[in-house]
């Protein structure tokens, strides 16, 4: 291995090297044009000044296929400098002082086209994955808005590699810009024997090693030999509200399978951990500390959720700053009254949570008037409390009033829309009020099977709470007709059984 294999680039060097190249390149094409063609089969690190390279501390995991950027620079100085403002010579320490695992950097390039997908041999690559990660003290799981990477097998078996040699508390996610209900549905639907690679051979190859690892063979889950032949993929299940009856789903069973459970599972005890730490860092200010106490908020809801009453405790405080800071008709603070109800509602603190939906309401109403989607959204989550505290009379004409509001500003074909018939369907249901709640669970179920298709989970629930309600009607046959077509992946909407959209 060269001397220089397990050196990183700095943040300045990062820094300085993305201020030269265009802005709107993958990362993919920034190593095709300004990379490889330089390195002749050495690390790029090898033609870079000393002073912009030393010991590897953080190892990065991300996809070519995002913006260079956008999804890859912008993030990690983020991560590891936060404010730009922030004082000027402790930023130019950390610039020059902390230094990044990044393939497109460290690893050894090849220009094309004398490389067809990879720059050296699978083996050497994945050792050089594991000899990195066993030297740095912390992994970075880059994600852009569509978490590409999590689509992607070399990017998989990284992550796989970094929860076996470094453990979910040294894994961390980096997200600023997007809301982490993204991570939640990619890892609902993460399916490693469906992820995509460059090379099939390689593919094939980290799978067998995946498989290896999680399945009790000899192989210690790294790469060591010529590719094995594809692992088999199986499952069933439908995830939903009520029981649920069988369909194709994309769960995997096996040792495939159990890898594909321990990268979910990972990725969430990170997340969670990164509650932890805020939580254990007390009381700040500011935009930036909301924004993280949001992402952790989001982080206990896909992971198991012990630390939600301290992190309610938390979100109080910092709420109380927000509203002398932002005044009490900000819509800043309705957004803050909004995420931070969320907490108490998740920590079984109901009626302090009616009372901020309420508040963030009220200044919605003030701010951006009753025809907005965020007050449309507000609306929906203050029913959504009063129907958890059975008061379900209150509950009705503001879901009624969401589902308007959204429907006249969001269109009547939006995910939204879907998710206010659903809430519409639940009250229904609640209730005894079956046909109503049919015909609300049908309508919902159109637009997702229309919009999502029939794979996303929120399809498959709307199909699950509407087959539960025919059967409810003791209308078996067509929930017999809907569940067959469901299960065979051909499911038609719902209308198409006469059902109709209510009125």
């Amino acid at each position: 291995m060269p001397a220089s294999a397990l050196r990183g680039v700095s943040l300045r060097f990062l820094s300085e090297f993305a201020s030269k190249v265009p802005q709107d390149l993958s990362t993919g094409q920034v190593v095709a044009k300004y990379i490889a063609p330089k390195c002749g089969g050495l690390p790029f690190t090898s033609l870079v000044s000393a002073k912009y390279t030393g010991p590897a501390q953080h190892y990065v995991i991300h996809a070519h296929s995002c913006c260079f950027l956008s999804d890859l620079v912008v993030p990690l100085l983020q991560h590891f400098i936060g404010d730009p403002s922030s004082d000027p010579a402790l930023r130019s320490q950390l610039l020059s002082s902390t230094f990044v695992w990044l393939d497109v950097f460290c690893a050894p390039q090849q220009p094309p086209p004398s490389a067809s997908s990879s720059s050296s041999p699978l083996a050497a690559r994945c050792g050089l994955v594991d000899a990195a990660l066993r030297q740095a003290s912390s992994a970075l799981l880059l994600l852009d808005s569509g978490a590409a990477a999590l689509g992607r097998t070399w990017c998989l078996y990284e992550v796989a590699r970094a929860l076996v040699l470094l453990g979910p508390q040294r894994l961390h996610v980096p997200i600023f810009e997007f809301s982490l209900d993204i991570i939640h549905e990619a890892l609902q639907t993460l399916h490693v024997g469906a992820s995509e690679a460059s090379d099939p051979a390689d593919q094939r190859a980290l799978l067998a090693a995946l498989s290896a690892a999680y399945g009790g063979g000899d192989g210690g889950g790294s790469v060591a030999g010529p590719a094995a032949g594809s692992p088999s993929r199986s499952g069933s299940g439908l995830g939903g509200e009520a029981g649920a009856p069988g369909r194709r789903s994309p769960r995997l069973v096996g040792p495939l399978g159990a890898a594909n459970k321990a990268i979910v599972s990972g990725i969430q005890d990170s997340l969670v951990s990164e509650a932890q730490q805020l939580i254990r860092a007390g009381l700040r200010s500011g935009p930036r500390y909301l924004a993280c106490l949001r992402k952790a908020a989001e982080a206990l809801r896909l992971g198991r959720a012990p630390l939600a009453e301290a992190l309610a405790e938390a979100a109080l405080k910092v709420l109380d700053g927000r509203r002398r800071v932002l005044g009490p008709d900000s819509p800043d603070t309705a957004a803050a009254c909004d995420q931070l109800a969320w907490c108490l509602h998740d920590a079984g603190r109901l009626e302090e949570a009616a009372e901020l939906y309420r508040e963030a309401l009220r200044i919605s109403c003030r701010a951006l008037g009753d025809d907005h989607p965020d007050t449309a959204s507000s609306t929906n989550n203050l029913a959504g409390v009063l129907q958890s505290l059975g008061r379900l009379e209150e509950a009705e004409p503001l879901l009624k009033r969401s589902l308007d509001v959204t429907i006249r500003t969001l269109g009547a074909n939006h995910p939204h829309t879907a998710t206010n018939y659903n809430n519409l369907g639940v009250l229904y249901r609640s209730r005894g009020q079956l046909a109503e709640a049919s015909a609300h669970f049908a309508a919902a179920y159109d637009i997702t099977l229309a919009v999502l298709g029939p794979e996303h989970p929120d399809c498959i629930t709307s199909c699950n709470n509407l087959v539960h309600a025919l059967r409810a009607e003791g209308r078996l046959r067509e929930a017999e007709q809907l569940l067959r077509q469901a299960t065979e992946g051909a499911a038609p909407p719902a209308s198409g059984m006469d059902l109709m959209r209510p009125s």
